[in-house]
């Protein structure tokens, strides 16, 4: 697998593929972007979550 992804890397990374304009950073900016998003919605949901949690009765 990792042969295969280093072989992609060489590909993207050739002088071919970079005259056209494209290579591996756009890519890598756009799964970065989605992580940070990612993480925002789960902080956000946690925080609604627990604060949910706190008007539970714990003795029903």
């Amino acid at each position: 697998m990792l042969r295969k992804l280093y072989g992609r890397i060489l590909v993207l990374t050739s002088p071919a593929e970079r005259d056209r304009g494209e290579g591996p950073v756009p890519y890598i900016i756009l799964v970065a972007l989605i992580g940070i998003l990612a993480v925002a919605v789960y902080t956000a949901l946690n925080g609604i979550v627990t604060g949910w949690l706190g008007h539970v009765p714990k003795n029903p």
